[in-house]
């Protein structure tokens, strides 16, 4: 009976986990052991970074959802402008405040996102944060006119930067666990793929490497998401409508089933709050 308690705790667990962990630590040791990669494999690797990207955001924007919206759109923005920065500025890239306040600003914003809480993606929450975005961008302008720059430098690593991403690792690897859902584990291995990125940005195969697993992290659990949810209910986890309407003519004519939609939780959360909620879509269910 412990075993079984133990295999039913933990099987799921590490299913969620183990698809994201694998292509990560694939692709680092992959790197680690060769990081010269071939002219060919690094410009295969840019193209289909980009290609993921419009993918990803193609798919958020055809389900109105906003499932990894900030690290699909931030890690876009932070791989055009390093390659940009790298063009103008050579091997001293690193030194330069634009990209120490890059490295600083996206796990910031990573935290502020996930704290901003799950909306659709075409609201005016999803335009808050572009506002949001391009403030930044006006204030690092600023900041970098008047040579201003508050990074604290250890060798080429920054330290701010490192604080904020472990802040974000630490807290998003302890909601994982408890949540153990495939979007938490695959935002967490993708944060890590971009930082990783980040770090290895001096060199071309690691920067086009890491931030293209970043986004088939992503991609592939957008993709398993919505086929999930195709069949089964993403709040309550029970069977969809559409696994009835499929399964529906191998059912017994003697059975019969009611299907009830329930699809304004927010307005239910508001008029009973979490518990009764909770209590009233396992009565329904």
């Amino acid at each position: 009976m412990l075993i079984q308690q133990i295999l039913e705790k933990y099987i799921p667990l590490i299913s969620n986990m183990l698809v994201p962990a694998i292509i990560y630590a694939v692709s680092l040791l992959s790197f680690l052991v060769n990081d010269k990669f071939s002219f060919q494999t690094n410009v295969i690797f840019h193209y289909l970074f980009y290609s993921l990207s419009i993918c990803s955001l193609l798919i958020l924007l055809n389900f109105n959802i906003n499932r990894h919206m900030f690290l699909i759109i931030g890690s876009f923005i932070c791989y055009m402008f390093i390659n940009y920065i790298k063009r103008e500025y050579g091997a001293d890239f690193y030194k330069t405040i634009w990209f120490n306040y890059l490295i600083i600003l996206f796990p910031l914003n990573l935290i502020l996102f996930y704290l901003y809480g799950r909306f659709r993606f075409i609201s005016s929450k999803s335009l808050h944060v572009i506002m949001l975005l391009l403030l930044e961008f006006g204030v690092v302008e600023l900041l970098e006119k008047h040579n201003v720059n508050l990074s604290i430098m250890i060798g080429k690593i920054n330290v701010l930067a490192v604080v904020l991403y472990l802040c974000f690792i630490v807290t998003f690897l302890i909601k994982s666990i408890k949540t153990n859902n495939s979007y938490n584990y695959s935002t967490l291995y993708s944060a890590i793929a971009v930082a990783t990125g980040f770090y290895f940005s001096d060199k071309a195969s690691g920067l086009s490497l890491f931030f293209f697993i970043a986004q088939l992290i992503i991609f592939i659990d957008l993709v398993f998401t919505l086929a999930y949810n195709y069949f089964y209910d993403e709040t309550t986890g029970f069977y969809s409508r559409n696994s009835y309407l499929i399964k529906s003519k191998s059912f017994p004519f003697k059975y019969n089933l009611g299907i009830i939609s329930i699809d304004n939780y927010d307005k239910l959360l508001k008029t009973f709050g979490y518990k009764k909620q909770k209590i009233l879509t396992n009565l329904i269910l």
